[in-house]
């Protein structure tokens, strides 16, 4: 019992990063949901840890997430003939951005392990 107790947390923590993001786009013009992972982002390195708990839900929802992308395909399909006057475009968007984002996650990624590397070895 006490298991689905703090998996209950989780998802309203969740929840609640999502409603902070919500008041706070008010006043930052991004989407709530960015600034909810903001504010989760945040708590979790201040923190330093992930819960398990949280871990169990995040990992649920990332596993379940091919199934909110049915309606948008489902939408897309309404409107096949106007994405194909654009087909290049699209694909060319969608190439940079993936470049884009993959050199960003790559760089991240690099200095943060030598970040780690270097605080492992003075300990």
């Amino acid at each position: 019992m006490k298991h689905y107790f703090h998996l209950l947390l989780a998802v309203l923590a969740l929840i609640f990063c999502w409603l902070v993001g919500d008041y706070l786009s008010v006043f930052i013009k991004l989407p709530a949901s960015l600034l909810g992972l903001l504010v989760m982002l945040s708590v979790l390195l201040s923190i330093k840890r992930v819960p398990k708990s949280l871990d169990v839900v995040s990992a649920w929802a990332l596993r379940s997430m091919a199934l909110l992308f049915i309606p948008v395909t489902v939408g897309a399909a309404a409107y096949l003939t106007d994405l194909g006057a654009w087909l290049w475009l699209l694909l060319l968007a969608i190439l940079l951005s993936t470049v884009l984002s993959l050199a960003i996650t790559a760089w991240l990624a690099q200095k943060l392990l030598v970040k780690s590397e270097v605080e492992s070895a003075g300990e």
